[in-house]
């Protein structure tokens, strides 16, 4: 939050990022970086987004969040849709982001 209060990109948060969650857990750490990784591939959102995982366990909350911010830095309601689409796919929402655009409020 800082890093994006700073005004600092998206593409510019991965190495503070790591660097200050690096030893938290192994896992956490993979997801950061798989995130990154995919955000930049050629795979589209709909093939990605399954590779970080379902948002249940806080390294794929925060994974899913920082891939759909990368690949939409300067629209975080595309970056949201991108997202909740494959939730609902899945039939669930996972507890990031959890925007409600009719309340336009968090729920």
């Amino acid at each position: 939050m800082k890093l994006a209060l700073d005004g600092v990109a998206p593409k510019d948060m991965f190495l503070p990022l790591l660097q200050v969650t690096e030893g938290i857990s192994e896992e956490f750490t993979e997801a950061l970086k798989g995130s990154y990784e995919l955000a930049y591939s050629n795979l589209s959102d709909e093939e990605a987004i399954p590779k970080i995982g379902q948002g249940w366990y806080a390294d794929e909350t925060f994974a899913l969040a920082y891939f759909c911010i990368l690949r939409s830095p300067d629209n975080y309601k595309k970056s949201n849709s991108n997202r909740s689409k494959h939730n609902r796919r899945l039939g669930f929402r996972c507890q990031c982001c959890r925007w409600n655009s009719r309340s336009k409020a968090w729920n």
